[in-house]
């Protein structure tokens, strides 16, 4: 069996560093040997088994679906504990698809602090999910917790500054603090390699299938046990109406667990649409503005309003009346929405199909004729997605993409 072993945690200061050695066949699966994450604190004082579960948890999925041995020098007891569900709900949610692999494990060392002040955290990138979430918990005052090195490459200073100082001004605004980290969790994996021999398992890839859950949450592992965090919030991506693998959902968030800490999987039950509601709620209460931040594609930290995404969240804030401007969508060009939607662009998957039905379903025609964007809303809720949707699927050119893909992969085998 191939086998990748990870070195004991080396700690200095703020910056934790694990070593990877890996049998020839597995070095293909990693860019560098080092996997890093660097906090804005110092980290010496925390043991070692809570250190080594951010890496545990991202590199174990690796384990699992590539039927290698992962050996680990020590590991926090109730992550160990986690594992056995994990793969089982994993398998689960990849239809059932048999996992292999095999853990090898140093010390198992108890971490529960038994600490009676309970302070709640939650995964913080500005998004739609994020506000959503925040908003429904702000009284609370949980850490927010935000990364560097997931959508914001490791590479882009200047993005990372903004939103660093974004999470800081809503830390200010609502009277609550921030942990931050900076991690090559993503960097370290080479990604096309880790695809290989999954076509058939994985319908995105393996950041949104397998590793995004377990690996964004466990990256605050060692702040929460210095701090005595009980409960870590994950912010839902989708909502009980999607039915295809992904990463984050209750199955596997509310199953992660390290020291005396938990995760949950929050607003499972509202899709995006409906999360756009409960920040309407609070802006009409309060006429406080914020910047919405969803944009992958842009850089320096700012919402492009020219993708798909920033385009769709722009046309779920008009159709409840809201004014995008007011949420940091400047650019926003109703004909090429038009224009874009006609030719199935954007319509590429059932998830952006479900999405775009959800925003049509919120239409309230009683209250149209008071909507400063009538015109566009009126043709947008006459749009056929489940057509575009059908075109974008069978159009030659999507299908040569996704045939070559598949081809290119067979070769490289």
């Amino acid at each position: 069996m191939s086998k990748v072993t990870l070195s004991v945690p080396v700690v200095k200061k703020n910056r934790v560093s694990v070593f990877l050695t890996s049998s020839p066949e597995c070095q293909k699966n990693f860019t560098t040997t080092e996997f890093f994450i660097e906090y804005t604190e110092n980290m010496e004082s925390i043991p070692a088994s809570i250190l080594m579960v951010p890496f545990l948890y991202n590199l174990v999925p690796i384990s699992w679906f590539k039927d290698i041995e992962l050996e680990v020098p020590m590991l926090d007891k109730k992550t160990f504990e986690s594992l056995v569900i994990l793969k089982e709900n994993m398998s689960i949610i990849h239809g059932n698809v048999e996992l292999g692999g095999k853990l090898k494990i140093g010390n198992i060392e108890d971490n529960t602090n038994g600490n009676e002040v309970y302070k709640k955290a939650m995964l913080f990138s500005g998004g739609v999910d994020s506000w959503s979430s925040f908003l429904s918990h702000y009284e609370e005052h949980p850490y927010l917790c935000t990364v560097w090195g997931a959508d914001i490459k490791l590479n882009d200073t200047n993005g990372w500054n903004r939103v660093k100082k974004n999470t800081l001004e809503v830390c200010k605004q609502f009277n609550t603090e921030a942990f931050f980290v900076k991690t090559n969790f993503r960097d370290i994996l080479n990604y096309f390699h880790l695809e290989q021999g999954l076509e058939d398992i994985l319908t995105g890839n393996w950041w949104h299938d397998v590793q995004h859950g377990m690996g964004l949450t466990s990256l605050f592992a060692p702040l929460m046990y210095k701090y005595h965090v009980e409960l870590l919030y994950v912010p839902g991506t989708f909502s009980s109406q999607w039915l295809e693998p992904i990463a984050s959902e209750p199955r596997i968030d509310n199953y992660i667990k390290f020291g005396s800490s938990s995760v949950y999987h929050d607003q499972f039950e509202k899709n995006r649409q409906e999360k756009l509601v409960v920040i309407k709620k609070y802006f009409e209460r309060t006429q406080q503005k914020f910047t919405i931040r969803v944009c992958y594609e842009g850089t320096g930290g700012e919402n492009c309003c020219i993708c798909e995404k920033c385009n769709r969240t722009i046309i779920g804030l008009m159709v409840l009346g809201l004014n995008a401007e007011n949420f940091g969508f400047i650019k926003i060009n109703t004909k090429r929405m038009k224009k874009l939607i006609a030719n199935n662009s954007w319509v590429y998957s059932k998830a952006r199909l479900l999405s775009f039905q959800n925003i049509q379903q919120m239409i309230d025609a009683k209250r149209l004729d008071t909507n400063i964007n009538k015109d566009f809303i009126q043709w947008f809720s006459n749009v056929d997605f489940d057509e575009c949707f059908r075109k974008n699927q069978a159009s030659k050119f999507n299908k040569f993409k996704r045939t070559s893909k598949k081809l290119v992969k067979k070769v490289l085998k």
